[in-house]
């Protein structure tokens, strides 16, 4: 694959979470992916529970960098939590937070487990869930 469609992979998988449609998981990740975290069926848990607290949520891609068979991306998830989150009430605070995702693709699909880090201390801060010393 080229490096363009590698990062088209990622734009396509962006735009299913942002639709809230956790079926991308299984259009654009190979049957064994992230298995640690319970595979498709965990990743798609996770990402319905995700939707459920921030139906308004979106992911935007502020830059992708694409080498060989890896694909990075750094964004910014914007959301108002109005549902449950982590088994805490609805906060009706809106977060914002950066983060960097890192997945290795081969055939068209992402493989492996994805990689990555975003500020959840900021997040956690905006909705309450800890507080700044």
């Amino acid at each position: 694959m080229s490096l363009e469609e590698n990062k088209t992979l990622m734009r396509q998988w962006t735009d299913g979470i942002n639709r809230g449609d956790p079926a991308i998981v299984d259009e654009t990740c190979v049957p064994d992916w992230a298995s640690e975290l319970g595979g498709h069926e965990g990743v798609k848990g996770y990402l319905t529970a995700w939707f459920a607290a921030f139906p308004d949520g979106a992911w935007t891609i502020d830059e992708m960098v694409a080498e060989g068979e890896k694909v990075a991306t750094a964004y910014t998830f914007t959301g108002t939590n109005t549902g449950e989150f982590q088994g805490r009430a609805p906060t009706g605070k809106k977060v914002t937070f950066k983060g960097v995702w890192i997945d290795d693709i081969k055939d068209g699909k992402f493989v492996g487990s994805p990689r990555g880090m975003q500020d959840r201390l900021a997040w956690m801060t905006e909705l309450g869930m800890v507080t700044p010393s």
